[in-house]
């Protein structure tokens, strides 16, 4: 693929989806591979930035259940103007009436979530005919701190099956060294496994740090941790049980809140 006039050697990659996590990390894994990379909400805001757009696009990434306007909807609405960019699909619930249909629009495969990103690049070279590993997935990067023998389990299968780029601690003192050494964009706390004035400390040292994480507490009891004062050094807090679709819901709002305060 030639060069285009932007100097992005393998060209222009619009990303359709109503995450802001999913988006940005897509984002961050394609731009070191020499891809420029648009971001849309949804199928609405995509048709409004492809109506502004100069240049050539060489593939979307899309999408299927958006608020507004879908992923099916913006697909038979730019095939119906003639636009025969390759698309591939990003699902995490669709129906199969809804890949079929979106099949005889024209697809060039799908993708499920929780993304993988070697997965993503794979079937982005496959599709492009580009071989494309040539720079380390980028993804969000987590630090978990839990020692809690019934909660880890669990919150490392959670973890397993997430897009993110995580590491686990399991004491105080061990998290604190690693936000020194590593730039994260989450930190996760099980709120039994740690010592007054933790979190406190965390979330301070967490906003002088460059690039700010976001600090996300979760506990399975009432605890002074959820109801007293130290909740409010936390950017959010939650209970479990809960599984990935919560905890990426989690995610995704505080990311959008990072993300405006640095604005």
């Amino acid at each position: 693929m030639a060069e285009n006039d932007q100097g992005f050697p393998q060209g222009t990659i619009l990303t359709v989806d109503d995450a802001l996590y999913i988006r940005k990390t897509l984002q961050n894994s394609l731009e070191p591979l020499g891809f420029k990379v648009l971001q849309a909400t949804d199928g609405f805001h995509a048709k409004n930035l492809l109506d502004s757009h100069t240049g050539d696009l060489s593939l979307i990434l899309l999408d299927i259940i958006m608020p507004r306007m879908g992923g099916v909807e913006f697909l038979t609405a730019i095939r119906s103007e003639g636009l025969q960019v390759p698309v591939i699909m990003l699902t995490a619930s669709a129906s199969k009436k809804a890949l079929m249909e979106c099949a005889s629009l024209g697809i060039s495969g799908y993708l499920t979530k929780p993304l993988n990103l070697e997965h993503v690049q794979d079937k982005i070279g496959e599709v492009l005919n580009l071989d494309l590993k040539k720079e380390p997935v980028k993804a969000l990067r987590v630090l978990v701190l839990d020692n809690n023998p019934k909660s880890l389990p669990f919150i490392s299968e959670i973890m397993a099956r997430a897009t993110y780029e995580t590491d686990f601690v399991s004491s105080g003192q061990a998290a604190m060294e690693q936000v020194s050494e590593v730039q994260y964009n989450m930190v996760l706390v099980n709120a039994v496994s740690i010592e007054d004035d933790f979190v406190k400390d965390l979330a301070g040292k967490l906003k002088a740090s460059e690039g700010r994480a976001g600090l996300l507490l979760y506990t399975s009891e009432v605890s002074r941790f959820l109801s007293g004062a130290e909740r409010r050094f936390a950017d959010r807090c939650l209970s479990y049980p809960f599984g990935l679709e919560k905890l990426d819901q989690a995610i995704e709002a505080l990311y959008e809140t990072l993300e405006r305060d640095k604005t």
